[in-house]
């Protein structure tokens, strides 16, 4: 070739055809891929709709491998699983199914699939969200007939559940610094600075004596107990007796009124008493997703003894308000935040406060049937009322709590639960400052 014989070549040319046969070329693997999963979809359909669950696990498994964000693959691999049974196949196929309706959540079909799953797992509560989310996006449809023909089912089931309910815990905790202080019941305030081992034992039954399609009532009562291997004078004993009731204005409103009286007992000895009556609100937006507004006020009695003397000083009343938003994240998590004020009053001044509260928990569903927990509150305290004796200050407290939660379902009655829990309370009363580390095993039933 001579010398300056590249300029005969027309560049922009050149350049346009390559262009266009890269164009050429990424069309033709993109159809490729396309027609690809599309294929393996749909002959997948088509085993599914022959009866040949396991041919079409395996084509939509392929699909998904390609597509995994296909809506298609997912629902149907998911109706294959689910067809074919055995408790294996219908965790794999609640969660394809529950992955289609993140990705198509106005789907009747995926909601209809949904809805069985859970109702054949007597998980009813969900199964009617789904349900009635098939009556809502196919309305006077063969589907809403299918899911009305559920509901059905559900209320008549409903109907003839049995009418108690039985709950039993059992379990060790060690805790770095006891305190004379639960949270089920109000207790003083005594910092030991030692640790110690105990054990718990926790029992609550209730009876639904008036059961309706949109309203019920019923009794309850529950009793908790520890006891220490050393520090014997911190053993607690709780009793609650319980009165309640629901009604449901429409399907998205649930109202419940408590009533409650609590016994406590510190070393065998009586140390306090209450009366309590709660009112909540519960609006559900569907999906697990909902708002709760609880009112509440409590009548509370501090009792006098050798043991706890100057203790009557704390008798008061309690009010306060709460709310809880719950909002679902994904199909296998949820987070829940709260926010609570309450005021408490006392005989003697010093004692009363104003409190604010902020919580939060992280809810998960892991492999394996494991359940994880992680929270977090703040409560602060601040006791306006009068200077604490200790202190020529008015007391302001900051209470953090940090807590890790794990637990497994061994059978729908047995289920075993590991946590611990961190807490950390700043005073500006330095006497008022501790921290603590609480850890915990349970064995639990319910029937």
């Amino acid at each position: 070739m001579k010398a300056g014989g590249f300029r005969n070549i027309n560049v922009p040319k050149i350049a346009i055809i390559l262009i266009t046969t890269l164009l050429q070329l990424s069309f033709i693997v993109q159809s490729a891929y396309a027609s690809t999963h599309e294929e393996l979809i749909s002959n997948g359909k088509a085993a599914f709709e022959a009866g040949e669950y396991k041919e079409a696990e395996g084509l939509l498994r392929e699909a998904i491998k390609e597509a995994p964000e296909n809506h298609t693959a997912n629902l149907y691999l998911g109706m294959a699983l689910s067809r074919m049974g055995g408790r294996a196949n219908l965790n794999e196929a609640e969660s394809y199914l529950k992955h289609a309706l993140y990705i198509s959540p106005d789907d009747a079909l995926t909601n209809l699939e949904l809805g069985k799953i859970y109702f054949n797992k007597d998980v009813h509560l969900e199964a009617l969200d789904f349900f009635e989310g098939v009556i809502e996006y196919a309305p006077r449809t063969d589907m809403s007939g299918e899911a009305i023909g559920y509901l059905k089912r559900i209320y008549g089931l409903k109907d003839k559940k049995k009418p108690w309910a039985l709950q039993l815990s059992s379990g060790f905790q060690y805790d770095s610094n006891v305190i004379l202080k639960s949270d089920v019941g109000p207790l003083p305030a005594g910092i030991s600075k030692k640790s110690d081992w105990r054990a718990l034992v926790m029992l609550a039954g209730s009876y639904t004596f008036v059961k309706t399609k949109n309203s019920s009532l019923s009794v309850g009562y529950s009793h908790y107990s520890n006891y220490h291997n050393n520090l014997d004078k911190y053993n607690v004993n709780l009793n609650s007796l319980k009165l309640g009731g629901s009604i449901d204005p429409n399907k998205n409103l649930r109202i419940k009124l408590l009533f409650s009286y609590d016994n406590t007992q510190v070393d065998n000895t009586s140390f306090s008493e209450s009366n309590s009556a709660s009112v909540v609100s519960i609006y559900s937006w569907g999906r697990g997703h909902y708002t709760m507004l609880n009112l509440q006020y409590a009548d509370l009695d501090y009792i006098e003894s050798k043991k706890f003397r100057g203790n009557s000083n704390r008798t008061g009343d309690s009010s306060g308000i709460s709310i809880v938003q719950r909002i679902p994240l994904t199909e296998r998590a949820n987070l829940s935040l709260g926010y609570a004020r309450e005021k408490v009053t006392a005989k003697e001044a010093y004692q009363e406060y104003i409190g604010d509260k902020y919580f939060g928990d992280l809810g998960m569903k892991l492999p394996w049937k494991l359940n994880m927990n992680l929270g977090m509150k703040v409560h602060t305290k601040n006791y306006w009322e009068a200077v604490n004796p200790v202190s020529p200050k008015y007391r302001k407290d900051t209470n953090a709590t940090y807590t890790i939660v794990m637990g497994r379902e061994l059978s729908k009655t047995w289920s075993v639960e590991l946590s611990e829990a961190y807490i950390v309370n700043e005073s500006n009363i330095p006497v008022f400052d501790y921290r603590r580390n609480i850890m915990s095993a349970f064995l639990k039933a319910g029937f």
